[in-house]
């Protein structure tokens, strides 16, 4: 487990899947931090449009992203 990290905005785990033996890293936090670090791909084209959309009528966004570690 790594803590928030105020300057980086995000905190994130790794766990492991014992039946599979696969391990995952899974980090939440600013929605703009999470973005700069997925493939631009996965991000939805009315995210920023979106956020802005939710963050205008008060509500608290938190990001998610999760990956499979080799």
């Amino acid at each position: 487990m790594f803590d928030f990290d105020y300057d980086l905005q995000r905190m994130s785990v790794v766990v492991q899947d014992f039946p599979s033996r696969k391990c995952y890293g899974f980090i939440k936090g600013a929605p703009e931090r999470i973005k700069e670090i997925c493939n631009p791909e996965s991000v939805p084209a009315n995210f920023l449009s979106e956020l802005n959309r939710l963050s205008i009528k008060g509500f608290r966004i938190l990001a998610m992203c999760f990956r499979e570690i080799d």
